[in-house]
């Protein structure tokens, strides 16, 4: 039976008690399985849902959370922006950790935390204001301090809208790497990954290529201190228009590695210049070292016969 429950008002993170009821069938295609590529995927076991966000999880495979597209996270045409997808897939991952005993609470009193090192994410088409979205997760390679997850984004009906691949770090308070526990490893069993973790290959600015400066504003910072993941995202698709693009344009592919954190009253070098699929961005900190790295790939879709 799939459970759905009510949480205390501060999302799947709180670890307060939960109401349950039955609820109806989880996915439309059970069993199916969830490619690297973020296609298919299957739900099943405790569903959690508070402040318009409902969720599935089952404790050795997947987890699924329902969203709903909120006006704030929309641009001009009335559609989400990416940013807002890759919120949703970052609260997923720890609405699963929550949910089979590891919620935030236990990583603030350990001094142990999982940070993105990279994400690629893909939208296939627009995703208007007020849809029913659902994220399912799983965790597809564990190795030592790295952990590898697959998310599909859908609809309700299981229907692909988009999905991601994220590279997790598992980092002490300081931010150096720290091996994974055991018994957390086995709350998600998954065969130990044999391909390393992706890095984005962009060459370096263009010469002539004068930064603009963007200093870190406090709104964007996350609990553990410094600019949330999808903060970048919101700065690369803030200069988009100065080349002529238009963020919502889809389908569309962002891939992002984050190199090192910033916070509030950092400033950031930011470089942005087209590239043959799209468009790139780096990120310099006032010491030159490069923050982050992304790129922007515009999909074509195949000509109908």
């Amino acid at each position: 039976m799939t459970v759905l429950a009510q949480d205390s008002g501060l999302g799947t993170l709180a670890d307060g008690p939960a109401q349950a009821i039955p609820a109806g069938p989880a996915n439309g295609h059970p069993g199916s399985p969830l490619h690297a590529d973020g296609n298919g995927g299957d739900r099943c076991g405790v569903s959690i849902a508070g402040q318009g966000a409902a969720a599935t999880a089952s404790i050795t495979d997947t987890f699924t959370q329902r969203f709903q597209v909120r006006f704030d996270e929309c641009a001009r045409d009335g559609s989400a922006r990416a940013p807002a997808i890759l919120r949703y897939v970052v609260e997923t991952a720890f609405s699963h950790s929550a949910a089979v005993g590891y919620p935030l609470s236990w990583y603030f009193s350990h001094g142990l935390f999982w940070l993105i090192r990279r994400v690629r994410l893909r939208l296939d088409e627009p995703i208007a204001y007020g849809a029913a979205l659902d994220v399912t997760t799983r965790v597809v390679g564990v190795r030592r301090f790295w952990a590898r997850r697959e998310n599909l984004v859908h609809d309700p009906a299981g229907r692909s809208v988009g999905g991601a691949t994220a590279d997790w770090i598992f980092t002490d308070d300081s931010g150096r790497p720290n091996r994974i526990p055991q018994a957390m490893e086995r709350a998600f069993p998954v065969t130990p990954a044999r391909t390393p973790p992706d890095r984005i290959d962009i060459d370096d600015p263009p010469g002539h290529l004068t930064p603009s400066l963007c200093v870190v504003p406090a709104h964007q910072i996350d609990p553990l201190g410094h600019a949330n993941n999808a903060a970048y995202l919101d700065l690369f698709e803030d200069a988009l228009a100065g080349l002529g693009l238009d963020p919502q344009m889809r389908p569309v592919v962002y891939e992002l590695e984050y190199l090192k954190s910033v916070v509030a009253g950092d400033t950031l070098e930011r470089f942005v210049w087209e590239v043959p699929s799209g468009a790139a961005m780096i990120g310099h900190g006032a010491d030159g070292t490069t923050a982050v790295r992304a790129c922007r790939h515009s999909v074509v879709r195949p000509e109908p016969i």
